[in-house]
């Protein structure tokens, strides 16, 4: 992850963040996300499961605006899960903060003034009129990986994992407001709120592309998503 954000040529500073590190990726950690003495707009989570509310915690006490939580072992893995899930949702939102994920490999944002590879994907497409969210994570990589090899332009992806927090209808409402969207990819294999999807959907579409591929429609790909 934090190879992927220095190499990728982010704008921004980067703040490593390891209570038993000195150094990550020849720039100098943090003990914790409180200690970091600028603004902190985005946090990545990669800690282990036990530890993420400890690491959520500490971005609230920092006013940190929004959260990706990499880490799996959440509603994926049932009832004890999803009630951890749900107490990191119920904190940040006590606090102002949006989640993405859990249970994701990330976000990217490739514009020029951005250049934000938040993600553990190998592929990095260069800026283009395109948005992308991905329900799953091996779908995202591919796609991301393919439109790098064709040289085609991704401006943002978006792989929203377990969707604890921010949705589809999130993201496309989001890409709805900027210009320089012109298309919006999706690949869900649930809807979070199909009553929302329809009017957000449809409004956004009477301007841009919308393509979206709903997976697990039938019986067998319902169990496999």
């Amino acid at each position: 992850m934090l190879h992927n954000l220095v190499t990728g040529g982010f704008e921004g500073k980067v703040f490593p963040v390891n209570p038993n590190a000195e150094v990550a990726h020849s720039i100098k950690c943090h003990k914790s996300v409180s200690a970091i003495p600028d603004e902190v707009d985005l946090a990545v989570i990669t800690a282990p499961k036990a530890l993420v509310p400890r690491a959520l915690a500490d971005c609230a006490r920092k006013g940190v605006g929004a959260v990706v939580v990499i880490t799996a072992g959440f509603k994926e893995t049932g009832p004890e899960g999803a009630a951890v899930e749900a107490q990191l949702v119920t904190h940040a939102r006590r606090h102002g903060m949006r989640i993405v994920g859990p249970n994701c490999m990330g976000i990217q944002n490739a514009q020029d003034d951005v250049r934000l590879n938040a993600s553990f994907s190998r592929s990095f497409p260069r800026s283009g009129p395109v948005a992308f969210v991905s329900q799953s994570g091996a779908m995202g990589e591919a796609i991301l990986a393919q439109a790098d090899h064709l040289n085609l332009g991704v401006a943002m992806f978006v792989s929203m994992g377990n969707r604890a927090d921010v949705s589809a209808n999130d993201l496309i409402a989001y890409w709805g407001r900027d210009a320089s969207i012109r298309c919006v990819l999706l690949y869900l294999e649930s809807f979070g709120n199909p009553r929302n999807f329809v009017p957000i959907a449809r409004r956004v579409s009477r301007d841009k592309a919308l393509v979206t591929v709903k997976a697990g429609r039938s019986a067998a790909g319902a169990r496999a998503a």
